[in-house]
């Protein structure tokens, strides 16, 4: 997600970086995985218009007795149909934590 006050096109990570970090992430794993960076402001919303109806959503996120960030997403990708499985994770096992 890109913050407001920066233009779209230019990330405060640059959008190389990050692609060259999901690719190597990408190269451990032993399944087929493809990297596709999409910049944005509304992460949900893109999700909605890029995903192909009944995709396979697999999501890490802290598990809380109220809904987090991540859960809602999770819900709401659920409700539109997509099969998502979610992950709870401890903050230190998380990525971008």
């Amino acid at each position: 997600m890109v913050p407001y006050p920066l233009p779209l096109d230019n990330p405060a990570v640059p959008r190389e970086f990050s692609e060259r970090n999901f690719q190597q992430l990408a190269a451990m794993q032993s399944i087929e995985t493809r990297v596709a960076i999409r910049l944005c402001r509304d992460r949900a919303e893109m999700l909605e218009q890029t995903l192909q109806p009944g995709s396979v959503i697999v999501m890490a996120g802290r598990s809380r007795w109220w809904p987090t960030q991540e859960q809602r997403l999770a819900s709401r990708l659920s409700r539109l149909g997509h099969k998502v499985i979610f992950a709870a994770a401890r903050r230190k096992d998380l990525a971008y934590a």
